[in-house]
């Protein structure tokens, strides 16, 4: 099946330095960030309401790539201690191709292939 996921650039508040990547797939209750240098990725969770204000915002997007802090996607993604010193930058939407039993390691890999840019 394809999914659509939304893939985040994870930057540094003050010096706008990409320090990671994120995504987000609504349709499986996905949400990932990783950091550089870190083995392991930070998985995010929502409840059902908080999901569907996730699914409204990306709906809505946002000006200039930013996500505010404020939005339940960097609620979603940055725990709170994270959300201080960092900020989302929203990418793209992204098509997975991923079957429908073990999709969040598809997900997991493509976040692990991304670099900085």
């Amino acid at each position: 099946m394809t999914l659509r996921a939304w893939h985040f650039a994870v930057r540094r508040r003050g010096t706008n330095r990409l320090v990671g990547h994120a995504m987000l797939c609504p349709s499986v209750r996905y949400a990932s960030t990783r950091f550089f240098g870190m083995g392991q990725l930070l998985r995010g969770f929502a409840d059902l309401s908080q999901w569907r204000a996730i699914d409204r915002e990306l709906a809505a997007g946002w000006d200039q790539g930013n996500v505010p802090a404020t939005a339940v996607v960097t609620v979603a993604l940055l725990a709170r201690d994270l959300s201080a010193a960092h900020t989302l930058q929203f990418v793209t939407p992204i098509p997975i191709e991923a079957p429908s039993v073990g999709s969040a390691q598809v997900l997991d890999d493509y976040l692990k292939r991304q670099e900085g840019w």
